[in-house]
């Protein structure tokens, strides 16, 4: 059977109608049947053909599964806004689907040593090379590296020269036995400090018993209480006083005073009277009797903190 292998015989064999193969004529169905398989092994060669296409094949037909291609690329298409982007994503096809500005997260970082991201870690890291220890002032337009070398030599400069304190080196510590006193400032001593801690504990107990406050009375009664007995008490009405004491036993025997004073100037004519508490004596008087009888007289008194009551 004669079988076309292009285009042109195919066209001539449709216009003659007639087929020979061998010396066998064919006919009416059986030509339609030889054409029909003509065709469609003519139309496989094409296809074959056209799929093997390169990029530089112009004009021509497209094969049935390269339309199709195109036209799933079609529905696939997005629109993307014309723009300069240093990110892009595209899709299974090749397409562009959208466009981005790019960051440090999105670029890889280089694997030499160089062109490295910037971090706190590797800035902390970084040693400092060439450094050399120098002097000066830091100033804002110092480098890192300048401005420590700058710093550590300022240091330096600073304990330069100092070999030793009142003769000690290294680690000093300084005691009274390396520094000497000076006249005016002298150091004191373990039985100077005794002796002041004594004195000021006696100075103290001497203060405590002095009378350093005034009682100011005006009236014609009045009773002694505990505070009295560091303070003058001070009488200045004109006629007769009496002046009751508290039982001895609730003051302290420490020789806590009580003075009592006639300011007013009249006890000899208005005489200033004591009351004692209880069976209390004072010089072995007890009950109310003239205390002061005399213009201007002052008269202490002090307790035995038991029962007893003493004048001086």
């Amino acid at each position: 059977m004669f079988m076309p292998s292009n285009r042109a015989e195919v066209e001539e064999a449709i216009d003659n109608r007639i087929f020979q193969n061998s010396d066998r004529l064919i006919t009416g169905n059986k030509a339609n049947e030889a054409l029909k398989l003509i065709t469609d092994n003519f139309a496989n060669k094409v296809n074959d053909m056209v799929d093997t296409l390169v990029s530089t094949d112009v004009n021509k037909a497209l094969s049935a599964n390269q339309g199709r291609a195109l036209n799933v690329a079609k529905a696939d298409k997005v629109t993307v806004t014309g723009a300069t982007k240093t990110k892009v994503t595209y899709n299974s096809q090749g397409i562009v689907t959208a466009g981005a500005d790019a960051n440090t997260d999105d670029i890889q970082e280089s694997g030499t040593p160089t062109n490295k991201w910037w971090t706190n870690a590797r800035t902390i890291s970084s040693v400092l090379t060439g450094f050399t220890g120098g002097a000066g002032t830091v100033t804002a337009t110092d480098t890192i590296l300048t401005a420590i070398q700058k710093i550590v030599g300022n240091i330096g400069a600073l304990v330069t020269g100092v070999s030793s304190v009142n003769t000690l080196s290294g680690a000093v510590t300084l005691t009274t036995a390396n520094i000497a006193d000076s006249v005016g400032k002298r150091y004191q001593t373990e039985n100077q400090n005794t002796f002041n801690d004594a004195t000021s504990s006696i100075q103290t107990q001497l203060d405590s018993k002095t009378s350093t406050a005034r009682n100011v009375q005006s009236g014609t009664t009045y009773t002694l209480v505990l505070s009295d007995f560091v303070k003058i008490v001070a009488l200045t009405n004109v006629a007769s006083r009496t002046i009751t004491v508290p039982l001895a036993n609730t003051i302290p025997s420490n020789g806590l005073v009580c003075r009592i004073k006639d300011e007013s100037g009249t006890s000899s004519t208005a005489p200033i009277s004591i009351t004692l508490s209880g069976a209390d004596t004072l010089e072995g008087s007890s009950g109310t009797f003239v205390f002061i009888n005399r213009n201007s007289s002052e008269i202490g008194v002090y307790s035995d903190g038991i029962s007893k009551y003493f004048a001086i």
